[in-house]
């Protein structure tokens, strides 16, 4: 099982860099239809979070990475997180949900 904590220490400047981005992100534009209507695919998502990230110019910046893990019984999971930091050195890991180790995702759900 793949475990992680919770860090809930202040990052003063990171909150204040993330409002001023915040402000200024555009919504991105829904660019892909499925059977359900239109979505925004992660191309145009990432778009809009990396132009709001360089027009607010408020010294933040991310990465993303995955965790994989396997239970005693050999079965793998993986776990996405995403890095924001800022440029005093603050930062916050985000955990997203774990997911099997499927070729197969859309059976997922």
């Amino acid at each position: 099982m793949i475990q992680q904590s919770i860090d809930i220490s202040p990052t003063p400047k990171l909150n204040q860099a993330l409002y001023e981005t915040q402000k200024i992100l555009e919504q991105p534009q829904k660019n892909k239809q499925a059977h359900y209507g239109k979505y925004a695919d992660l191309r145009a998502i990432d778009r809009a979070i990396r132009k709001a990230i360089n027009t607010a110019d408020s010294g933040i910046s991310f990465s993303q990475g995955v965790i994989d893990d396997a239970n005693a019984n050999g079965k793998v999971s993986h776990k996405i997180y995403t890095v924001i930091r800022h440029i005093s050195g603050e930062e916050k890991i985000i955990y997203g949900d774990s997911f099997p180790d499927d070729s197969n995702m859309q059976k997922q759900g």
